[in-house]
């Protein structure tokens, strides 16, 4: 409930300057339709209060105050999941045909074009959904309806389709394999991979450089669940240890280490002020 009420300040809002930033600036090129302005800002009234944000995940919103077209969102991951607690950065651009057609979203957080967080969030930032009609990304076929879809479903789907526990059956050839010793040993596998990269690019890259209209929202959470991650990232290791016989272990733990140490002295002073 801290957690909850703590973040609910960085919920939503707009962000100056947010276009010269965001990956998908060029699609804004032309003036904004009138009806699509108006939509918009009636869904973002309305996200003000029904975004997803709860004790351990979370879906935050920023919008360019000068084109609320180009979105950024900051997506916490859910606990019990490889993504738990990270902070992932998604940019949305709603087209002139927005609601009747979806908006297209691409990945910011991908360890700069290194990492692909499950088959369906790729290293150049493609999200595949059957909901956005981008690529042939498995999951619930939930398409498109034009007119009635919303950023909340996109929201939704980004946070508990796309970002669950199992990342090695995000693809139709594999799913088949959950529940046996073969299918869950390379899940473990993938989720190993996908931890040490959220900590190093979920958290600590995203605690140094605070994606642009996040930085307070990134500080706060980091803060108010600091004592939970610290215990998340040494379970994250000792499970990495125990792993170093499967086929795609993290090479070692050293940025687990440093997400540690990162502003030690200044979180602890913030605890004490509380």
């Amino acid at each position: 409930r801290r957690y909850g009420e703590g973040m609910a300040a960085h919920r939503l809002g707009g962000a100056e300057g947010l276009r010269a930033t965001h990956l998908l600036r060029g699609k804004a090129a032309g003036a904004m339709l009138g009806r699509t302005a108006r939509k918009l800002m009636q869904e973002l009234v309305s996200l003000r209060r029904s975004l997803p944000l709860g004790r351990r995940e979370g879906v935050l919103l920023r919008y360019d105050e000068e084109r609320a077209d180009l979105i950024s969102l900051l997506v916490i991951g859910s606990a019990g999941t490889p993504y738990a607690g990270g902070c992932f950065e998604f940019h949305v651009h709603c087209p002139p045909t927005y609601p009747f057609a979806p908006p297209t979203v691409r990945l910011v957080t991908t360890g700069y074009g290194a990492v692909r967080f499950n088959p369906n969030l790729y290293e150049d930032g493609l999200v595949c959904s059957s909901l956005l009609n981008q690529g042939s990304g498995w999951g619930p076929t939930v398409t498109w309806r034009g007119g009635e879809s919303n950023l909340l479903e996109v929201c939704q789907s980004l946070l508990w389709v796309h970002m669950t526990a199992d990342v090695y059956f995000a693809e139709p050839d594999q799913e088949d394999l959950k529940g046996t010793a073969a299918g869950e040993s390379a899940n473990e596998a993938y989720c190993d991979v996908v931890r040490y990269a959220t900590a190093r690019y979920a958290m600590l890259d995203q605690l140094r450089r605070p994606p642009p209209g996040f930085e307070e929202a990134v500080r706060a959470h980091f803060r108010l669940r600091r004592v939970e991650i610290l215990a998340q990232l040494e379970d994250w290791v000792e499970t990495a240890r125990r792993g170093e016989g499967l086929p795609r272990p993290p090479r070692n733990t050293r940025h687990y280490d440093e997400c540690e140490d990162l502003d030690e002295e200044e979180y602890d002073e913030d605890e004490e002020e509380e």
